[in-house]
């Protein structure tokens, strides 16, 4: 599973009235994660993933859609096998 950095361009929604002359440009972000999935139009990226045997387990995800992305770096390939369990002692 690889571990990536991707640089994009965040959406951004306003509900209050203002003058366009205030307008700013969207926030750029980074996000750094696993690629869980990849599809045509999307990278998928999770924060957290546990390995199970042959099932993976993923929280705190993102969907970010290629066309907002600036910068896409392959940071690591990690090997899918599970961390040593650690007792509790």
């Amino acid at each position: 599973m690889k571990v990536v950095k991707i640089t994009w361009v965040d959406a951004e929604s306003q509900n209050e009235w203002s003058e366009v002359k205030d307008l700013e440009d969207p926030s750029l972000c980074t996000t750094i994660g696993f690629l869980i999935k990849e599809t045509e139009g999307f990278y998928y990226i999770a924060a957290t993933i546990s390995l199970d045997g042959e099932a993976v387990h993923t929280n705190n995800r993102i969907l970010i859609p290629k066309v907002w992305i600036k910068e896409f770096t392959e940071i690591k390939d990690a090997k899918k096998k599970a961390p040593k369990r650690i007792e509790p002692s």
